[in-house]
């Protein structure tokens, strides 16, 4: 009979600690997957919005560089036409 509790309180304690083991092992991998799918999502939400703050800078800095470039060529335009209509009147 105590042979027989020893055995029945091995078994017991052996399905009792695989139990735990796997319980403690998936709640582990669950915790693991959480923090790694939680650090994945934020890098890829930063470099996201990183990408789009780059896009938007650079959009921004084209538009202003090119808006500076039609200005200058617009008064180098007309400086021109006001350099080469002179002397035609003076010509004229």
């Amino acid at each position: 009979m105590a042979a027989h509790m020893a055995a029945h309180m091995a078994a017991h304690m052996a399905a009792h600690m695989a139990a735990h083991m796997a319980a403690h092992m998936a709640a582990h991998m669950a915790a693991h997957m959480a923090a790694h799918m939680a650090a994945h999502m934020a890098a890829h939400v930063a470099a996201h919005v990183a990408a789009h703050v780059a896009a938007h800078v650079a959009a921004h800095v084209a538009a202003h560089v090119a808006a500076r470039v039609a200005t200058r060529v617009a008064a180098a335009a007309r400086s021109f036409c006001l350099q080469s209509r002179l002397p035609s009147h003076k010509h004229n």
